[in-house]
């Protein structure tokens, strides 16, 4: 007889993973990522670039965390600039 080993999947859809504080992208382009941030974190996201930049798609998870940390994961793949100065985001390329 094998053994056989059980892995847990999380059977929660990405488009319902904020019911468990998280974010969810699954190759998002960054002009649907900036809505997104901006009704999950309450701020207004402007992107400053081409329509590359704005196409360009990413697909990642986060549990619980805050805005700058998103950006910086964002910004590492992305190989954007961004400011954060009052309620308002700008990313730059």
């Amino acid at each position: 007889i094998l053994n056989l080993k059980i892995i847990k999947t999380d059977s929660i859809p990405p488009e319902a993973q904020w019911t468990n504080n998280a974010l969810v992208f699954e190759n998002k382009p960054l002009d649907e990522i900036a809505i997104i941030l901006s009704r999950w974190y309450g701020v207004q996201v402007i992107i400053d670039s081409s329509r590359k930049i704005k196409a360009e798609t990413f697909t990642g998870f986060y549990d619980n965390e805050s805005l700058q940390n998103v950006l910086e994961s964002l910004k590492i793949y992305m190989g954007f600039r961004y400011k954060i100065e009052n309620n308002t985001v700008l990313i730059e390329p």
